[in-house]
């Protein structure tokens, strides 16, 4: 994966009416629902010949709904998999906030050369 090519990932979500920020937005700042955050919780080398010539790094995307939303959880996963990412999904109501949170976990492969 390349920087351009997450960059066309999220502006999908912008077109479907999904705001996206990374990590979180800030107090009080979060707009209407849905809408979404995508965070790198971690990340490895993958050596080969005594250098890195990729890492894998995982991509965690949360899309908070105030109701359960198939259609939205779908069209989300329709945009992953047209940007090739195959990801687990997880869900929980969090009952402080009122909404459901949609995680979608993944795993992606960035070559050395594109993090130059």
């Amino acid at each position: 994966m390349k920087q351009t090519d997450l960059n066309a990932l999220l502006g999908e979500f912008a077109t479907y009416g999904v705001p996206i920020v990374y990590y979180s937005y800030p107090e009080r700042m979060a707009p209407e629902l849905p809408y979404a955050v995508y965070y790198f919780p971690n990340g490895r080398p993958e050596p080969a010949d005594d250098t890195t010539h990729a890492r894998i790094t995982a991509i965690n995307i949360e899309l908070y709904t105030r109701e359960k939303d198939i259609l939205l959880e779908h069209t989300v996963e329709q945009i992953m998999n047209r940007h090739g990412l195959i990801p687990v999904k997880t869900e929980t109501f969090l009952e402080s906030e009122h909404m459901f949170e949609v995680l979608y976990e993944m795993e992606e492969i960035w070559e050395e050369s594109d993090m130059a």
